[in-house]
């Protein structure tokens, strides 16, 4: 079932936004047009590009942004960005080294929008972390089939326990030869 609200509250650990940085921000506009029907509101970025918040109806959901220019010279590929609500986003980055982790980037204050933190557990990958202000997150929510592919499950998955209250339970199915698939359940 889909939940629709103009200010959806997530909870401290809840996913609650994602963002794709890309190259090529027309590109993947085009894309997930023509595969999800998402409609954009283009904006400017303070370095003079732009970006793209992407709806469903008259839904936020993500937002489409160009690489930062570290990515752009390191020739990243695109990449997706999952964020968890936090209450409090600079506490819990000064909990990240003790559950094993290290803090990437931030907290960033982000205008009025809210504050952003991006960790990296342990076993690798990164996870970004957003502690609200006017921007709340993603307006669909409680939608099934968040999922989180990792190599190294286990460790992450610890790791988050002590981190975010959300509950990790390793399902143990194979996705890949070497990889299993961990699933989230934000209702602890």
């Amino acid at each position: 079932m889909t939940e629709n609200s103009p200010t959806p509250r997530y909870r401290h650990g809840e996913p609650c936004w994602a963002d794709v940085q890309t190259r090529d921000v027309n590109a993947a506009k085009a894309f997930y047009a023509a595969v999800f029907g998402w409609t954009f509101k283009d904006l400017p970025t303070p370095d003079g590009r732009s970006y793209a918040k992407a709806f469903v109806g008259e839904d936020l959901v993500a937002t489409v942004a160009p690489q930062n220019p570290h990515q752009e010279a390191q020739g990243t590929h695109a990449q997706w960005n999952i964020y968890f609500a936090a209450e409090d986003a600079a506490g819990l980055a000064e909990d990240v080294p003790h559950a094993g982790g290290s803090v990437q980037f931030g907290p960033e204050e982000v205008g009025d929008t809210g504050v952003m933190v991006f960790v990296d557990p342990p076993g690798g990958g990164t996870t970004g972390v957003w502690q609200s202000g006017t921007h709340t997150g993603t307006g669909r929510y409680n939608q099934t089939g968040c999922a989180l592919l990792d190599g190294t499950a286990d460790a992450r998955a610890a790791g988050r326990r002590r981190v975010l209250p959300a509950a990790v339970r390793p399902r143990g199915d194979r996705v890949s030869p070497g990889r299993r698939r961990d699933l989230l359940n934000a209702d602890g």
